[in-house]
């Protein structure tokens, strides 16, 4: 009887540190880094481009706030929502040294990339403070 309640105290602890969330049930684990160092919401950012990565890829907006794509690679990219026809956010081809400011005035969140490398990725969050 001892050993059983012994296994049964061993394989809850065990089980214990397996959760996959974190104190109070709401966050999965793996978004930590989002949430200890969140960015600051700002008026206006700045997103490089350069070694086929947007940097930031992920930037905190207010309503009315613009951001200020620059590409400093040695290649061509393009900041698009959708697809190249149909997007409501086209910068068409940037080349190297080129620039595109978009000002978004709706809190939503907004996922993009460059069309011509499809794992450069980045989203925006518009949203009040």
């Amino acid at each position: 009887m001892r050993r059983l309640a012994g296994l049964s105290l061993l394989c809850a602890v065990a089980l214990a540190g397996c959760g996959g969330l974190k104190e109070g049930g709401l966050t999965p684990v793996g978004d930590e880094e989002a949430i200890k160092s969140p960015s600051k919401i700002q008026n206006a950012a700045t997103v490089d481009m350069d070694e086929i990565a947007f940097s930031p890829g992920t930037i905190r907006l207010r309503p009315g706030g613009k951001v200020t794509w620059t590409n400093r690679d040695k290649v061509a990219h393009t900041v698009t929502v959708g697809n190249e026809l149909y997007s409501s956010l086209n910068s068409g081809e940037l080349e190297p040294g080129e620039r595109y400011t978009r000002v978004f005035d709706k809190q939503r969140k907004i996922g993009y990339r460059c069309t011509i490398h499809p794992n450069m990725e980045g989203t925006i969050f518009v949203r009040e403070v």
